[in-house]
């Protein structure tokens, strides 16, 4: 195992998740969908890089055991919101002593091994951040810490500006990678009909038209 850099994936219990898609998909779809995308971040990870530590920090039990069965590190989410969990994760990193941590969503339905080798193989100068937006809202979908830590984490409305802004006030820059899967969460009904278009044929696009959803973007 590799212990300069640490891929953190925060992830909620299934039954929380995706709520802003609720006037398109059901409770139990949407379940479905959390999970279906987390398995899917997992085997990507840990096929892709299995010599980098994966640590999920999660609140899910489901999770929890999915991500030791397939071997990556699991934390406990302390129930305090996003913000909290990757604040904790951080601390692990830093005990841990990684130089760098990549935190990303389990929500990116396109992963591209050449999109995310981009954040992977990066080296920073020290301290530096690196983050990609989210392309429909603001968010942000990745960021690339070296060190781990050297701003405050903002995660919810405008947080890609919240970053920027924090990097300011540790006296660094945030450097924009824009990515146009990485870019892409499924948070709304705006981002699943765009997904659709991108990738019509992948695995989350396939259950997405066995539920029905994809005839409506037609």
């Amino acid at each position: 195992m590799t212990h300069e850099l640490n891929i953190i994936l925060p992830v909620r219990t299934a039954k929380n998740a995706k709520n802003r898609l609720s006037t398109l998909l059901s409770s139990q779809q949407r379940r479905e969908l959390s999970t279906l995308l987390f398995n899917q971040s997992l085997d990507f990870y840990r096929s892709q890089w299995p010599k980098i530590q994966l640590t999920i920090i999660t609140d899910s039990y489901q999770f929890k055991k999915k991500g030791e069965e397939a071997g990556a590190c699991v934390l406990t989410d302390p129930g305090s919101g996003l913000n909290n969990a990757v604040e904790f994760a951080t601390r692990y990193s830093l005990q841990k002593g990684f130089s760098r941590q990549l935190i990303v969503h389990s929500d990116i339905a396109i992963l591209d091994r050449e999109e995310i080798a981009q954040l992977v193989d990066c080296k920073l100068s020290c301290p530096g951040i690196l983050g990609v937006p989210a392309t429909a809202d603001g968010g942000t979908n990745a960021l690339l810490e070296q060190p781990p830590g050297i701003i405050e984490h903002y995660y919810g409305r405008d947080s890609f500006e919240k970053h920027k802004q924090a990097a300011l006030r540790s006296g660094v820059e945030l450097d924009v990678l824009e990515l146009s899967g990485l870019g892409l969460d499924l948070d709304t009904e705006e981002d699943i009909y765009n997904y659709l278009k991108k990738d019509p044929n992948g695995m989350i696009a396939k259950k997405l038209n066995f539920w029905g959803v994809i005839s409506l973007a037609s």
